[in-house]
């Protein structure tokens, strides 16, 4: 049996185009066999390429205008921030670029600023931002926010300054009330939701991660949201602290310490997820017990409107989240 054709070094671990291939002396009946396939129309790559969002993207652009731009979802995802899954991939032309139609390849048309990621053309993160607010819901943008804020993308006065500051945009009042919800210091979506269940039922908002220290200035640990002030804590235990011994037991101590030293401390997790209103009972009876003025009798129902409808979506998002993390 003869030996395989080598591959050519310059079409290994990349998409490429048909053309390249014949150029190169591979022949279609080559490309067919098991040691290539096909990823869209006239686009190849070796068969153990990854499968994976980076590769799809690759391929896309190889049938689309140079100008087009990674934005929306795809944009969102290839950064690794949260957003809900999709493979449909999003592009960005300039409006004076007919568009293209391309299998599994959403077209917009208009002017964005642009950064290079991983070698690939971007919409810049606040671009991102008000692009995602076209189709996200308040929740997920803030979710979005925030993390674009943890990562260092932007920082949450400079994203409310520039959304502010657009206009004539699709959304760009939802972006603004989210902008305007987004905070620095948090370290998951899951402390975004439950921040955002405590403010959207008209309980005063914490604050994500203030650390705490003793009477003598000793470091006993940040915590997930707090009132300072009254001495409060509120913990998400997910169950990534419980399958880690070691977690588990620091996340246990730090609550001994943080009683020892006069804090009340709720800790939530699947209470969260399945009795979201058994959480902000008790963190409204935290709120009573510790005298605060303008703690509401009833909840406002918005809590509702803005969570409920994606909760058990979430608590499957949440839960992978829990167990990459």
């Amino acid at each position: 049996m003869p030996p395989q054709q080598p591959i050519p070094p310059h079409l290994t671990g990349r998409p490429f185009r048909l053309a390249e291939a014949l150029d190169a002396g591979l022949s279609v009946t080559m490309l067919r066999g098991q040691r290539f396939r096909q990823l869209r129309q006239g686009v190849y790559a070796e068969a153990a390429i990854a499968d994976d969002l980076e590769t799809r993207v690759d391929a896309a652009r190889l049938v689309l205008p140079d100008s087009a731009v990674l934005s929306h979802a795809t944009a969102a995802q290839l950064r690794g921030l949260p957003v809900p899954g999709t493979q449909l991939l999003h592009v960005t032309l300039p409006p004076d670029v007919e568009r293209t139609r391309a299998a599994g390849v959403c077209c917009h048309q208009r002017e964005v600023r642009t950064e290079s990621y991983k070698g690939r053309l971007v919409s810049v993160p606040t671009d991102n931002f008000l692009e995602l607010a076209e189709t996200l819901s308040l929740v997920d943008l803030v979710v979005l926010g925030d993390d674009m804020v943890r990562r260092g993308l932007v920082t949450a006065t400079g994203l409310r300054e520039e959304v502010a500051a657009t206009q004539r945009r699709r959304c760009v009042r939802l972006a603004r009330r989210a902008a305007g919800l987004v905070r620095p210091g948090v370290d998951s979506p899951q402390e975004t939701r439950a921040r955002l269940l405590i403010l959207l039922a008209g309980l005063p908002e914490p604050e994500p991660n203030f650390v705490v220290h003793d009477a003598a200035g000793g470091w006993i640990g940040p915590v997930d949201l707090a009132y300072p002030a009254l001495r409060i804590a509120i913990e998400y235990h997910g169950d990534v602290h419980r399958r880690k011994r070691g977690r588990w037991r620091s996340d246990i101590a730090k609550a001994e310490l943080l009683r020892e030293i006069g804090w009340t401390v709720v800790l939530t997790a699947s209470d969260l997820d399945d009795r979201p209103e058994r959480t902000l009972n008790r963190v409204r009876g935290a709120l009573v017990d510790a005298g605060h003025p303008t703690v509401p009798a009833e909840f406002d129902r918005a809590w509702r409107n803005h969570l409920m409808p994606r909760w058990a979506a979430d608590r499957m998002e949440w839960a992978r989240a829990d167990r990459a993390s």
